[in-house]
């Protein structure tokens, strides 16, 4: 009988008859092929497994968008949570579920969602900009704020539209909702570095800049739209109406004419330039007007305030009463000589009269007045005291 480690009968040798270390190294092979294959095998089985689970998760998503759209938006949710659980990782698929569930005022949810993609993606630009909306729709101040300027400043994903002027016109819009004028300003002020040389952007500007009372900034970009585009009626309008609240009639009278040859369609427009225009040619107190003119200027002023404030008491239920110290005073300015209306201490005084007339006027018959009156009125705050 042959022992095992006999040679075989064809002469060649088996492998339990090759030495201890060559049969090591043979099996080690083997296991290393068996290893590899394995491995190849189960690589291609997760691809496989991983491309499908892709392929469901943007059925689900495109079922779910559709859904939304057609207004079956519960419908659409249950959808695009599916496609979340597919690939719960991909961020798209959570943006969309987490907008959705916004739309469908379930906040709480929504915010939630982005706060565990926030977790792994802090300075994405999406999911910041999604939870400055969130708070904003809460009503959280200091929150909403805090994730517009990560936004603002974040990092954005390739394919991604990322336009940080509009996320900063959002935020001053928020502010000024909030009554937070202060802070609508410093944000419109870098809003101005970041405009580019388009009308409607810097018009858009203008008119935030308006909403927050930042007359001179809003004078600033109606002006660059009008030099952008000098055919622009709005643009000649808001600057007309700037320089009038910022009380430079001559800008205001030019641009507010212009307007309206250009088609500014405003009631208000055509009275404000009217006023304005009344201001430049009735101000006594204007530089460079010779002194019998100040002297014409001050008697029409003075003749114009007594009699309407004659015709308001004429009018009113209220008896006759007499005349209070003011309206005595500027009845004798009124019957003065020309030559003494040209005193510089006279004609001040005589400004400061009108004025105080005037706004009797407008407590006692504010439907009696007049353009001229409102023009009266801005000259004697353009000279307060009687400052020339």
């Amino acid at each position: 009988m042959r022992g095992e480690s006999d040679p075989p009968a064809d002469g060649k040798p088996t492998f339990r008859s090759l030495p201890l270390p060559q049969r090591e190294i043979s099996l080690l092979i083997v296991l290393c092929v068996l290893c590899a294959i394995t491995f190849g095998a189960t690589r291609r089985m997760a691809s496989w497994s991983r491309g499908r689970r892709a392929e469901a998760a943007a059925e689900w998503f495109a079922r779910g968008e559709a859904l939304t759209q057609a207004g079956q938006l519960d419908a659409g949710i249950a959808a695009l949570r599916e496609a979340m659980a597919e690939e719960r990782q991909n961020p798209i698929y959570v943006l969309g579920l987490a907008r959705r569930l916004t739309e469908a005022k379930r906040h709480d949810e929504a915010t939630q969602l982005l706060l565990q993609l926030r977790r792994g993606q802090p300075d994405d630009v999406e999911v910041n900009y999604g939870l400055a909306r969130l708070a904003a729709l809460n009503g959280d101040e200091a929150e909403a704020v805090r994730y517009y300027n990560y936004a603002m400043y974040g990092l954005v994903r390739i394919g991604v539209d990322y336009n940080r002027r509009e996320i900063r016109t959002e935020l001053i819009n928020f502010l000024l909702d909030e009554g937070a004028q202060q802070e609508a300003r410093i944000e419109l002020e870098a809003l101005g570095r970041e405009l580019p040389d388009e009308p409607e952007a810097n018009l858009q500007a203008a008119q935030l800049a308006d909403r927050a009372g930042d007359t001179r900034r809003s004078l600033e970009f109606y002006g660059r739209t009008a030099a952008l585009d000098p055919t622009h009626a709005g643009a000649a309008a808001g600057v007309g109406n700037a320089a009038f609240v910022l009380r430079d009639f001559t800008t205001a009278s030019r641009e507010m004419a212009r307007a309206i040859s250009l088609g500014a369609d405003a009631p208000r427009l055509a009275t404000r330039l009217e006023v304005s225009q009344l201001v430049q040619n009735s101000d006594p107190l204007a530089p460079r007007v010779a002194s019998a003119v100040r002297a014409r200027r001050l008697r029409a002023g003075l003749v114009n305030a007594a009699s309407g404030y004659d015709a308001c008491v004429a009018e009113s239920d209220a008896d006759q009463e007499s005349p209070d110290a003011t309206q005595v005073e500027l009845r004798a300015l009124t019957r003065g000589r020309q030559s003494s209306l040209q005193d510089p201490d006279v004609l001040a005084r005589g400004v400061t009269l009108i004025g105080e007339v005037t706004a009797a006027i407008q407590a006692r018959c504010p439907t009696r007045l007049t353009p001229l009156d409102q023009a009266w009125q801005l000259i004697a705050e353009l000279h307060p005291g009687g400052d020339r």
